[in-house]
């Protein structure tokens, strides 16, 4: 499922007032469904959730993502897709953080 969270560009006062002091920038939030059997947790409840992490940003961001989520350093790290590969590394080149390049190079296909 897409979720698509965009600034609203058709108010000018918007674009003109509160762009200046509070920029939004567009988010595009994709869930993936996995079905897995049911397992315990350390807690001792079970639960067929599990956590995936997958982060693109510019690499200027992932600070504000380490800031926002401090538990994200444990789970994830900077992988390279085989279908992505920047020509030139400034910070408004996408990065791509995941937990393994197999779950990267299967997204990212």
């Amino acid at each position: 499922m897409f979720k698509f969270d965009l600034k609203k560009r058709q108010c000018l006062f918007t674009t003109l007032g509160f762009e200046l002091i509070w920029p939004k920038k567009d988010h595009v939030i994709i869930e993936i469904p996995i079905s897995v059997s049911e397992y315990a947790l350390s807690d001792g409840t079970m639960t067929t959730k599990i956590p995936v992490e997958l982060v693109m940003c510019r690499t200027r961001d992932i600070k504000n993502y380490h800031t926002n989520f401090p538990y994200i350093k444990k789970f994830i790290a900077p992988l390279t897709a085989k279908t992505y590969n920047p020509e030139k590394q400034d910070s408004n080149t996408l990065a791509i953080y995941g937990e393994s390049s197999e779950a990267v190079n299967h997204i990212f296909d």
